[in-house]
């Protein structure tokens, strides 16, 4: 069947197929199609503010060749080329990386084109972003994402893991973790990776990730799986030193690069 289409979520990327690698050009091409902008927005590069509109995103080779786990930039190269020579994207490389445009974005996430294709098929629309994320409400009971979480978390970042700007990639990622957690639980996963001298963006997601499998939301939850962790192995704290053993540590170190992520319920 050719007709039609469907809504994809895009916490459907953190689902153990989706992380899958290496991924194949169609794999790449939907988490070409996951990763771009939503909406017109601007990315902070090197102290200047980049516009990055709906249907784009700024990358590079070796962001990309990483993310899909291909290794090899040449290989990265020549897909995206061919992906050019189709008309599906445009490319325009500077000293700020890659800005990548999907062809025709406008016209196919538009609420007018949705809504035409709702009335054709007889179905009730609803809604139509299809690329804003279930947001978890925090003990305060506000929006994780809002009121300053994903600056907070990015401030950390910096502070802790790297003097630079986390890449695009990694703040997408931030923000669908942003969904299942507090902010305070990310900034707190950081402190335990610098601890390890381990600040690799692929390192602190395996502790994400394995956080989100375990249902760790709040910085009490934290605290409860370091104490669980501490009454089965007594003298042993978090930390990583003598006497320490940090529990998301030896998770991450356990599931780097294999891909774990927690198993979305897709139908909800």
């Amino acid at each position: 069947m050719s007709k039609g289409w469907i809504s994809i979520h895009r916490k459907f990327t953190r689902h153990w197929l989706y992380c899958q690698k290496p991924y194949d050009k169609c794999h790449a091409w939907l988490d070409i199609l996951l990763s771009v902008n939503h909406q017109d927005g601007k990315v902070l590069f090197d102290g200047r503010l980049i516009p990055v509109n709906a249907g784009q995103m700024l990358t590079s080779l070796s962001e990309l060749s990483e993310k899909w786990g291909w290794g090899s930039r040449s290989k990265t190269r020549r897909f995206l080329e061919l992906l050019v020579s189709d008309g599906m994207v445009d490319l325009k490389r500077n000293t700020n990386g890659t800005l990548l445009t999907v062809a025709n974005w406008a016209k196919y996430q538009s609420r007018e084109t949705q809504t035409e294709h709702s009335r054709n098929t007889g179905e009730t629309l609803t809604d139509t972003n299809n690329n804003d994320n279930n947001v978890y409400k925090g003990d305060g009971g506000g929006d994780a994402r809002e009121g300053g979480g994903l600056g907070k978390v990015v401030t950390a970042y910096c502070g802790t893991i790297c003097s630079a700007m986390p890449s695009p990639t990694i703040v997408e990622d931030v923000k669908g973790f942003l969904g299942t957690m507090d902010p305070e639980v990310i900034i707190d996963a950081f402190s335990r990776a610098a601890a390890e001298n381990k600040r690799s963006w692929s390192y602190i997601r395996g502790i994400l990730r394995n956080r989100e499998q375990r249902g760790v939301r709040t910085m009490s939850d934290v605290a409860r799986e370091d104490l669980e962790h501490e009454q089965r192995a007594p003298g042993r704290k978090r930390g990583g030193k003598p006497g320490g053993g940090n529990i998301y540590a030896e998770l991450a170190d356990k599931h780097r690069g294999e891909g774990v992520a927690a198993v979305d319920d897709i139908g909800s």
